[in-house]
């Protein structure tokens, strides 16, 4: 992903697109008109790379532009990997890590709540038999 900063105000995807699209395959281009920026993201890395070399410097929409990578880009993998292994691993409900609620529960947090983990048994005559005898030594 590219970084495009110095992006004019009327400045549409469009106009973007047609400056970078020479370079290679493009899978979008997204405008932060308030920070005056874009990103644009290649479908190949040395697409991007040939872009960068060309574009930097290059006037948009009577703007010159800054072109670098997007620095997010390695953060943003890694957030997004660690949250889909989070939610792979979360059941129904928000379920996890045993918690339900938050995904890491703190002490200063005292809406979660811990819940036993699920039991899968391979016998179902086992579970009932366990369940008396844990029920007559208790009593």
């Amino acid at each position: 992903t590219l970084y495009i900063g110095g992006v004019a105000a009327g400045t549409t995807e469009d106009d973007v697109r047609a400056v970078f699209a020479p370079f290679g395959s493009i899978v979008y281009v997204k405008i932060a008109h308030a920070k005056a920026c874009a990103f644009v993201q290649f479908r190949q890395r040395e697409a991007a790379a040939r872009a960068l070399q060309a574009t930097n410097g290059q006037v948009i929409n009577g703007s010159p532009v800054r072109v670098s990578w997007g620095r997010h880009s390695e953060h943003h993998i890694a957030a997004s990997a660690q949250m889909m292994r989070q939610h792979a691993s979360a059941g129904l409900y928000g379920y996890y890590n045993h918690f339900y609620g938050f995904a890491d529960p703190s002490p200063y947090y005292t809406a979660s709540y811990t819940v036993p983990p699920p039991q899968v048994m391979s016998d179902p005559g086992a579970g009932a038999a366990a369940s008396a005898a844990a029920a007559a030594a208790s009593a």
